[in-house]
């Protein structure tokens, strides 16, 4: 220990405190990395919120003592994991965020005594828009919404009332535009929330100002999108039908169909009537018969009818006659057909497949890729045909080629994962990166700074004196005629042991050579010890003089 004094003390006050200064920023590096270290990690609270909002989050967040940083000017709060979950109950308690959209809750603090009615007919449209915005915002692939409904009202000795109207801008989540069926669904949420609302009446605007929604066209452009969707999934049907049945038998990866439909959307209303000539049935008969009779007295011009108070001839002529009258009413089946087709038909079917070949063996045994033969494609033909309804008559067309597949699923290798990538994918890269960057300054602290120090403070002789020396006394003469002086050794002056290699140097008035290490430990012996150096070199110039 004492040893180790003497050597820092041997170093002097301007080393000792480059060695203190250059210690002390090492240890507060080390030090500072370990703290952050040791924190646990940020995760994210709320993203892409307001700077209004953002503001009374962190307000909230500070009074409940919740540590917390913001990101993307604010707009970006994230908060430890470990308090994620109790800092959204913080702030649901206090209703955040809440996006600007007010709804209902408006009417919590509003005083009915000092209403009016334009005031209650405009907070009723005010809640019913943020009702709506907080709905809509429910709906996958939106990130917030704004909703502008303008309700019904009857103009005093108007004959028709103005129909409700609204508009909704959405803002979209990674620029994904909505798909047909989301579009539909936010048409028909708002038209049914809001009374006498019709979906043609909604105009709908994305925020890049795409419009998504245009009034007046709802019902024909969401049929077209509608007869799209069906067109494009009957469409997938087949190919997933195609695919599904081959890959039993090609193999997972070597078989690929793609197919394309065209259909009929038109809605057809038919009306026919069939009679059938044999299917008769008598519904009514009916018979009438007549008969008569007349009787007519003979005339005759002659004297005895023109005499008075003449006889009238007895003989008459007497008329008969018959009539039957038969009708007979028949029943003819007819079959009346209403036929209204509304379901869409398809018109045609285009499908297209690629199979992969086989390998064979090839010259030296390697193996080569080798197309199907026609009899397998015949048979594969055969059953797609079969798997998607191939109607000839319909104009389909079925077209089946091998072709080789550049990735080929039986070479493909899963990648083995190591203990090591499973260990980083888990962990929180942050932390870990701390922590090597704080072991690697360790290592360089260790190797560059204290080694180096250490190995020079062991290094160090310490030089002792004899009372004479330290009192100046000494007679250096002992030098001149060979003896041992009263300073280090004759160890501390030749070197480190080994360095056999080291330059040697000539002095006057010497014989031989002298190590350049040794001069070296003389002249920082000489700077460590200045008095009994200027008593040696005093003794030395007495010596010379006397002579």
């Amino acid at each position: 220990m004492k040893a180790l004094l003497d050597g820092f003390r041997a170093l002097g006050p301007v080393k000792l405190g480059a060695m203190a200064l250059v210690t002390a920023v090492v240890l507060g590096f080390m030090t500072m990395i370990g703290i952050n270290a040791g924190d646990a990690p940020m995760a994210l609270l709320y993203g892409d919120v307001g700077l209004q909002e953002s503001a009374s989050m962190v307000q909230a967040l500070t009074a409940g003592h919740i540590p917390y940083s913001l990101h993307d000017d604010g707009h970006t709060i994230l908060v430890p994991a470990t308090d994620v979950s109790k800092a959204r109950l913080l702030l649901a308690t206090k209703n955040l965020p809440h996006n600007g959209n007010v709804g209902y809750s408006l009417f919590d603090k509003v005083n009915p005594l000092t209403g009016s009615s334009f005031l209650d007919r405009i907070d009723e449209t005010r809640a019913l828009d943020g009702e709506l915005a907080q709905t809509i915002e429910q709906i996958q692939g939106v990130r917030s919404a704004r909703v502008q409904i303008v309700l019904s009202s009857q103009t005093p000795f108007a004959q028709d009332a103005q129909p409700a109207q609204a508009s909704v801008l959405l803002s979209l989540n990674d620029a994904v535009p909505l798909d047909r069926q989301s579009i539909d669904a936010i048409l028909n949420l708002v038209a049914s929330a809001v009374p006498g609302l019709k979906p043609e009446h909604i105009s709908i605007v994305d925020d890049h100002g795409e419009l998504l929604a245009q009034p007046g066209q709802n019902d024909i452009a969401g049929m077209a999108g509608r007869n799209e969707d069906l067109r494009r999934a009957t469409e997938l049907r087949l190919e997933h039908a195609v695919e599904d049945m081959l890959s039993q038998t090609l193999g997972p990866g070597h078989v690929r169909a793609v197919a394309s439909v065209k259909m009929d959307f038109d809605q057809t209303d038919e009306t026919s009537t069939t009679y059938d000539p044999n299917g008769q049935v008598p519904r009514s008969q009916q018979q009438v018969d007549q008969k008569s009779s007349t009787t007519a007295p003979i005339t005759g011009v002659s004297v005895q009818n023109n005499l008075p108070n003449a006889t009238p001839p007895t003989s008459q002529n007497v008329n008969t006659s018959s009539k039957s009258d038969q009708t007979t009413n028949y029943e003819i089946s007819q079959v009346v057909k209403h036929v209204v087709a509304t379901t869409p038909q398809i018109a045609r079917i285009t499908l297209a497949v690629m199979v992969d070949g086989t390998d064979q063996p090839g010259p030296g045994g390697k193996p080569e890729w080798q197309p199907r033969t026609l009899a397998q494609l015949t048979a594969i033909r055969d059953l797609v045909k079969t798997a998607i309804g191939y109607d000839k008559a319909r104009g389909d067309v079925v077209e089946i080629q091998s072709l080789p597949f550049i990735a080929d699923g039986r070479t493909r290798t899963t990648p083995k994962v190591t203990r090591l990538a499973q260990l980083l994918a888990q962990a929180d890269i942050g932390s870990v990166l701390r922590t090597l960057i704080m072991a690697l300054t360790g290592l360089i602290a260790l190797l560059f700074v204290f080694r180096p120090l250490m190995s020079k403070l062991t290094s160090l002789t310490p030089v002792s004196a004899t009372p004479a020396e330290l009192s100046g006394d000494f007679e250096p003469s002992g030098l001149l005629s060979g003896a041992e002086p009263a300073m280090p050794s004759t160890r501390a002056l030749v070197g480190p042991a080994g360095s056999t290699n080291e330059a040697m140097v000539n002095l006057t008035q010497i014989d031989g050579q002298i190590r350049m290490s040794s001069l070296r430990q003389i002249g920082e012996l000489a700077e460590q010890h200045p008095a009994e150096t200027v008593a040696i070199i005093r003794g030395w110039l007495g010596e010379g003089a006397s002579r």
